[in-house]
């Protein structure tokens, strides 16, 4: 299918924007780019998927322009210690964003390709709990519950 070929990424350009304002944009995206990929999964849409991608994009682009921010605004170490935290909040969201992009590379394996690696795990699994239950129900049928 090839949703996620590589594509050579131009150099990200600094949009003055604000921290705060990347910031808000950043937890907007994070929360529509979650609801978009559990979307695409269940209606198992590629166009849904593909906005989780360029929507992922955007939040690089965001994170970018976060990280340029708070750096040019740190004056002395105490400023980079107390801005560290908006750092952490802004690659929060960005994991999120990048946590969606890895749940849309379903789109881009075979399914089938993916059941048939787990089939026989799926299938111990399910003789294993046959064989405990049936174990568990013998133990019990020992005592006289009345």
């Amino acid at each position: 299918m090839g949703l996620f070929r590589r594509k050579r990424h131009d150099k990200i350009e600094f949009e003055n924007i604000g921290v705060k304002e990347s910031l808000i944009e950043m937890k907007d995206l994070s929360e529509q780019i979650i609801d978009l990929s559990y979307s695409a999964l269940l209606f198992d849409s590629n166009d849904m998927a593909r906005q989780v991608i360029e929507l992922e994009e955007r939040l690089d682009k965001l994170l970018y322009n976060v990280r340029i921010g708070v750096l040019l605004a740190a004056r002395n170490r105490e400023d980079a210690e107390q801005l560290s935290g908006i750092l952490q909040v802004a690659s929060a969201a960005e994991a999120m964003g990048d946590a969606s992009l890895q749940l849309m590379r379903i789109f881009d394996e075979e399914i089938n390709d993916s059941i048939n690696a787990v089939l026989l795990d799926i299938v111990l699994m399910s003789v294993y709990n046959v064989l405990f239950f049936l174990g568990a129900f013998m133990w019990f049928l020992r005592y006289d519950v009345r």
